[in-house]
């Protein structure tokens, strides 16, 4: 049920051990009402630790990753950072009552539903009690998931399109108008993302009246809220204009310690999403609450960073600038702030024109790019990418140095991503010395591994440029 002001403590409630960023989630909702989320789910299963949960049919643009997770507190709530593979420990899912796709699991009861909604151990667990896990997580573009159109299996439609017949009509009306410009459902969930992050998020607020629709509330009377008002106002606008939501409940994935290389989660990062059904990639995550950053794919405007082919010529165009390393910031002279005496202008005209210059760049370059590395093996595409970007950053590779000592290299002096470096090392040395093509799980780690990767270094090269180093 929607509720009012709340306070958290910070403590740490997870600590998490992952090569992937994710969320963590432990419950999903599929049916609105007017004061809140429910679930229709009410089939449960047990699943044996050797149990291994595999699609027919597997999603396209999905990577398994390993996971272990500690907790802080004492738990039944097996914590998932994506759809579960395989867990070590005895656990209970719960399901959609008449799923028409199935995984196939060694469970005592039979085959599991593919839509997963919750997933709780046997035994409760207790503080500083741990648990392995195996999870697949999408690395699907946007450009991937704005060609899946809208052929939804009959269970999606049945489940998340759902909303009461008591819903304002001024909640369609807006998401109507949110979205009248964006003409497939991934452009449809930008567009209302985009708009409800420009709403006010706070957590000193009050419950909405007892006979009041909690989301018409939140985006017509109070205009501000937190992280279930957020997830639920997109997840109602979306399924109003015939996109599938469902709002995922769990923690964000909390704050990156290099020193002992986890994710520390706290209370505070207790939070809720939604996430959009695509034919094919299945769910994916997206953040409206604008108190938590975007989506990687969303790190430029329009998502340039989404892919390589995008990714790769801006990088080209960032080496062979020469007035971008030329930028130099002013000092600020007594009697008055740069903006008020234009004393800016030169510097900021500058830094905008090249910047422009770059993202007109990317759309030239684009074609040739894709169409030059489009039959390179995945492995040299990556180590060449990061090799490139890594030089902007003064990062150069030497002559005498292998691969693996040069990730080496980037990783002490760019400690998150110390492991990326190293796998997409591995994989190079392997393609390049073993003489053995990578398999299809060996490349979709190499294609995350550089994901993760390019953030990292693009920041440096850039902060690295803007100061003359």
């Amino acid at each position: 049920a929607f509720q009012g002001k709340i306070a958290l403590s910070g403590v740490p409630a997870l600590w998490v051990n992952s090569d992937y960023p994710s969320y963590w989630l432990s419950h999903t909702y599929d049916s609105y009402i007017a004061q809140g989320w429910v679930s229709s789910a009410n089939h449960k299963l047990d699943v044996e630790p050797d149990g291994t949960l595999v699609s027919p049919q597997p999603y396209k643009g999905q990577v398994t990753v390993p996971q272990s997770v500690k907790v802080g507190f004492s738990s039944d709530a097996a914590f998932l950072g994506g759809d579960l593979v395989h867990v070590d420990r005895k656990v209970q899912v719960k399901t959609l009552t008449e799923p028409t796709q199935t995984t196939n699991t060694k469970s005592t009861e039979g085959p599991i539903a593919l839509d997963i909604v919750a997933a709780r151990f046997s035994k409760r667990l207790n503080p500083n009690d741990a648990y392995n896990l195996d999870s697949s997580v999408s690395i699907a573009t946007d450009s991937e998931l704005r060609r899946t159109g809208t052929d939804y299996p009959e269970w999606i439609k049945t489940y998340y399109l759902q909303l009461p017949g008591s819903l304002p009509d001024r909640v369609k009306v807006l998401a109507r108008e949110v979205t009248r410009k964006a003409d497939n459902p991934l452009d449809k969930a930008l567009a209302v993302q985009g708009y409800l992050r420009a709403v006010e998020y706070s957590q000193e607020i009050d419950a909405p009246p007892f006979n009041a629709d909690g989301v018409d509330h939140f985006l017509f009377e109070t205009r501000k809220g937190y992280s279930d008002y957020f997830a639920s106002a997109m997840a109602v606008m979306l399924r109003s204009v015939g996109v599938p939501v469902r709002v995922a409940a769990g923690y964000w994935y909390g704050t990156y310690d290099i020193k002992e290389k986890v994710y520390i989660i706290k209370d505070t990062d207790s939070h809720a999403w939604p996430q959009v059904y695509f034919p094919h990639y299945g769910w994916i995550d997206f953040e409206p609450s604008p108190n938590r950053p975007l989506p990687q794919r969303d790190f430029l405007p329009g998502g340039l960073l989404e892919t390589s082919e995008f990714f790769d010529p801006f990088v080209e165009e960032l080496e062979s600038l020469e007035n971008f390393e030329g930028i130099k910031e002013e000092p600020v002279p007594d009697g008055g702030s740069p903006v008020e005496r234009g004393i800016l202008t030169p510097w900021f005209s500058s830094l905008a024109a090249a910047v422009f210059l770059l993202l007109l760049s990317l759309i030239a370059w684009w074609y040739s790019w894709h169409h030059r590395l489009a039959s390179v093996e995945v492995a040299e595409r990556s180590y060449t990418k990061m090799s490139r970007l890594a030089s902007l950053s003064r990062l150069q590779r030497r002559a005498q140095e292998t691969p693996m000592e040069y990730a080496n290299k980037l990783g002490q002096a760019i400690p998150p991503i110390q492991e990326e470096a190293k796998s997409i090392a591995r994989a190079f040395e392997q393609v390049q010395y073993g003489r053995r093509n990578l398999t299809d799980e060996e490349s979709g780690r190499a294609e995350l591994a550089w994901r993760k990767v390019r953030g990292w270094l693009l920041m440096r090269a850039i902060t690295t440029r803007l100061r003359g180093k």
